[in-house]
């Protein structure tokens, strides 16, 4: 499978890298409006002990036996990282920060400076953008309608790595879009190329994974 994969990544390399598209649709918050009327609501005032999750993946219009289509997971451990982002609490497909609080949003160091080993806000953002790719590009944010927020990349140009079910990673232009609940927990995240409303699945990547909590 590795093999296949790798192949196939410098086929979608060519395909990908040529179109635009980076600008963002209306409606994004500043920095300040986030911190002070989301980040700071999220308190964790309800413990939960279990998720589940259910997702689907096309990649190059592959066949399920070589990168399943589909997952679905009940009743699979949670394991809450409330101070510190944990490795061990994180999405299927792109590795998100499954749950999000006012205490691990951003971390400081001793010297009291940003620390982006530690801050949750880095690890997500670095993980669905390219901050250092000299691109002209940035994470936008939205008000969740429900509560909590809406994270959205538009044509971004990065390798996005996919680690299951197949350890894939991917260069070129993708639209990512991450939520997170009133509570800061993740329940939705999605990712294209953005070739995919245009071209065919042999042509396309895209998958998506809701997930729920429980108690």
């Amino acid at each position: 499978m590795k093999k296949i994969i790798s192949i196939l990544l410098l086929f979608s390399l060519l395909i990908f890298i040529g179109c635009d598209g980076k600008e963002p649709i209306d409606g994004y918050i500043t920095d300040d409006e986030l911190a002070s009327n989301i980040i700071v609501n999220f308190k964790t005032e309800t413990i939960y002990t279990k998720y589940s999750l259910k997702g689907n993946l096309n990649y190059l219009g592959m066949e399920s036996e070589k990168v399943p289509r589909s997952i679905e997971k009940e009743n699979e451990p949670f394991i809450d990282s409330i101070e510190i982002s944990s490795d061990d609490c994180v999405s299927y497909y792109l590795r998100l920060p499954l749950h999000i609080t006012n205490t691990n949003w951003i971390r400081y160091n001793d010297s009291g400076k940003y620390d982006i080993t530690q801050s949750t806000k880095y690890k997500l953002e670095s993980r669905i953008y390219a901050p250092n790719s000299g691109y002209k590009e940035k994470v936008y944010y939205y008000q969740r309608e429900d509560g909590g927020f809406i994270i959205r990349t538009f044509a971004t140009n990065k390798s996005l790595k996919i680690v299951n079910p197949s350890d894939i990673e991917c260069h070129a232009k993708w639209n990512i879009i991450v939520e997170y609940d009133k509570n800061g927990y993740l329940v939705r995240e999605y990712f294209e190329t953005i070739n995919k409303l245009i071209d065919d699945n042999n042509k396309t990547v895209y998958g998506e994974a809701y997930y729920k909590y429980e108690s």
